[in-house]
């Protein structure tokens, strides 16, 4: 994403509790919130539209019309515009899937297992490692299903050891890895969300560096989330916009 796109978004704020009183599971207390629509499906067919913040669907595909975030159990999410993603969460473990799009995350510690499904096959954190100093005990990164191959990267607050079908990757701060893509999820293999029917497995083609423009771009989508509180902040030019008060000040 170039900084023309940076700056052509809209400010965005969002209030993401990281606790929720009185829930008896782990996942009764999962929200979304959509800034324009988000469409719900089961199979083929659009079961649900979601136009404000609700329960999260569980288990189901979703396409977004608007950028939205979500919240779970040790888990935050902001999906661009025009994503397709779904999560399926259970007590201990929790299976994003992204088929196509942009999801910025952010972990916290005891998030229990978590696995990534993309068209390249699936990516598992077998292990995140958070810095002594991270903002607010957050690991940050991105899962950028949007062009050719898969991205994984980590923005800030630590590392992760993610697994793929080629074996163990150490994806530090400020590092992404691209999986060559594998053939398109089949839906009726696939049943699901969180059930890719490739049976390709990935390869992955290389390490690298993030760009400072990706940094930036991830940095201030997640800006602000320490305090409960996710503030969406493209960093607009255009004055008729209202800017977001600090992270420090929410």
């Amino acid at each position: 994403m170039g900084m023309s796109a940076v700056r052509g978004l809209l400010v965005w704020t969002m209030v993401i509790a990281f606790t929720c009183s009185g829930v008896t599971t782990a996942f009764a207390g999962s929200r979304i919130m959509p800034s324009g629509k988000v469409k719900v499906f089961e199979g083929p067919s659009v079961v649900q539209v979601l136009e404000k913040e609700s329960v999260f669907p569980n288990g189901t595909l979703l396409t977004t019309e608007g950028k939205c975030a979500a919240r779970f159990d040790n888990l935050y999410l902001v999906a661009e515009d025009g994503s397709t993603f779904g999560v399926v969460e259970n007590l201990n473990r929790k299976d994003l899937r992204v088929d196509n799009g942009m999801i910025y995350f952010a972990i916290k510690q005891n998030i229990g297992e978590l696995n990534f499904l993309t068209p390249a096959g699936v990516i598992s954190a077998m292990q995140v490692r958070f810095n002594a100093a991270a903002d607010g005990g957050l690991l940050k990164g991105y899962l950028d299903v949007s062009g050719p191959g898969v991205k994984l990267g980590v923005l800030e607050g630590g590392s992760m050891v993610v697994s793929t079908a080629q074996g163990n990757q150490d994806v530090r701060a400020g590092e992404q890895i691209l999986l060559a893509q594998a053939d398109p999820i089949n839906e009726n293999e696939a049943g699901n969300a969180g059930q890719p029917g490739s049976t390709t497995p990935p390869e992955v083609v290389s390490t690298s560096a993030i760009t400072g423009t990706q940094v930036a771009v991830g940095a201030s989508i997640l800006a602000g989330i320490t305090g409960g509180v996710l503030i969406y902040n493209n960093n607009n030019d255009d004055d008729s916009n209202p800017q977001p008060a600090s992270p420090a000040t929410p």
